[in-house]
């Protein structure tokens, strides 16, 4: 389905403040102001996605509701994949099928400011991709490895794309 909430919206309000509202499964989001112009995310494959009022160091700092200080801008967080819930410090460790293991992955992330005047948001999101052939302006592409194994070079061959 398609929702709509405001970035406020999304914050659960915990007695100590935390990262929250996590939304899973996403393909794509907008946000947007209230002029309608905005940033489109999409994720090939599907994104996870927090958005906060709050930056992190201060989600992260803040030992009750009063000490969280509106940024007065939105803190946007796009992710491939995310830990299950579970700590061992307030409770056991996430069962193995919610257990985030390193692993060679391919990811990611179009951009694409937008007017809603122009299109919709889900319009923009179902746009065929359009391969980039050597453009100078895109330097490298790297792929992230686990730790045991260093960030190197994709081969040149690997596709670039773009919405237009």
């Amino acid at each position: 389905g398609v929702y709509q909430k405001t970035v406020p919206e999304l914050f659960t309000d915990y007695i100590r403040p935390q990262e929250n509202g996590t939304r899973v499964d996403v393909r794509w989001l907008a946000l947007t102001d209230s002029d309608g112009f905005g940033l489109l995310a999409v994720g090939e494959p599907a994104l996870i996605f927090s958005a906060h009022n709050y930056s992190l160091d201060n989600l992260t700092r803040a030992r009750h509701r009063g000490d969280l200080e509106d940024a007065h801008e939105v803190t946007l967080n796009l992710d491939y994949a995310m830990r299950g819930l579970g700590s061992n410090s307030c409770g056991p460790p996430p069962e193995e099928p919610y257990e985030l293991r390193p692993h060679e992955f391919v990811f990611s992330v179009r951009l694409k400011p937008f007017a809603a005047t122009e299109s919709s948001p889900m319009a923009l999101s179902k746009r065929k991709l359009e391969r980039l052939v050597d453009r100078p302006e895109v330097a490298s592409t790297e792929t992230f490895a686990t730790a045991a194994k260093p960030v190197r070079p994709q081969p040149k061959q690997q596709d670039l794309f773009a919405c237009d």
